[in-house]
């Protein structure tokens, strides 16, 4: 069966999780994972100048601690907020704030489709591998390393002296 996921955010200075909700885009890991998806850039939108922990929490990821549901299933019963946005096309830089790291979305290859994978869906997933529509290509180990980390998103490049670029290859096999 496949999992769905929702794109889930805290703001690091209020203590509840808010989901936002994809609309005809596909909420399989895989069916929205682009640059071009308005699904992702949505919370690309939500994350502009805004540092905030993400995640992609899968319906198949593990329970919460203390809880008898997962964060995909708490967003949905507990916290049910849903932001909506419209998205802005052309947020350049992903910046991961804890591991003082950027990734540089321009430089994102294309694969033979000519499509550009998203990395943020990626690297934010908790529960990937577990379902049908999840990640399984070149580099399937980095899903989730991102998970729950305080990322922001930008058009400025950020200061090199604090923070590092990264590349990372995301090709579906």
């Amino acid at each position: 069966m496949g999992q769905y996921y929702k794109a889930v955010l805290k703001k690091t200075t209020e203590n509840i999780w808010k989901g936002i909700e994809p609309h005809n885009t596909g909420t399989k890991l895989m069916e929205h994972s682009y640059l071009t998806n308005s699904f992702v850039n949505r919370v690309m939108c939500a994350l502009y100048r805004t540092p905030m922990q993400v995640v992609w929490a899968g319906d198949y990821a593990d329970n919460e601690k203390n809880e008898t549901k997962n964060l995909f299933g708490l967003v949905q019963e507990k916290y049910r907020f849903v932001i909506n946005l419209f998205p802005f096309f052309g947020y350049r830089y992903i910046i991961n704030h804890d591991k003082m790291v950027y990734i540089d979305t321009r430089k994102i290859k294309a694969d033979k489709w000519g499509y550009r994978i998203n990395p943020l869906p990626l690297l934010t997933a908790e529960g990937n591998d577990r379902g049908g529509g999840d990640y399984r290509g070149i580099n399937k180990e980095l899903c989730g390393t991102w998970a729950r980390n305080v990322i922001s998103t930008d058009n400025r490049k950020p200061d090199t002296m604090k923070y590092t670029e990264v590349e990372y290859e995301f090709m579906e096999e």
